[in-house]
């Protein structure tokens, strides 16, 4: 073997690494490039969630705060039936009264 060929055979193996190497970096970058791109993905469904949450718990507040304004208006009627009851039997003690006088 010559220098020459010497030369010729490091050159040959010189451009073949180099090929190689640029192929890798292509690689590298479409990766890079693919591993952004999921990345956005995944931070806009996040956000997407986030705001599916937020709009959930929202909901559940005033189902809350409705629900809160029934058992104030279910106590208020409950205690309107009790004053009622009371002035019925108060009503009914006084025509008693009334018809043990008339007897």
């Amino acid at each position: 073997m010559t220098i020459a060929q010497i030369e010729e055979d490091r050159d040959k193996e010189l451009r073949e690494i180099d090929d190689k190497n640029e192929e890798n970096k292509g690689q590298v970058h479409d990766m890079a490039l693919k591993s952004k791109a999921e990345l956005q993905l995944i931070k806009n469904k996040m956000n997407d969630i986030k705001a599916d949450m937020e709009g959930l718990q929202r909901n559940i507040n005033d189902q809350n705060n409705a629900v809160k304004k029934q058992e104030n208006a279910l106590k208020g009627f409950q205690d309107e039936i009790k004053t009622l009851h009371k002035h019925i039997a108060e009503k009914d003690a006084q025509i008693g009264d009334r018809e043990t006088k008339i007897y």
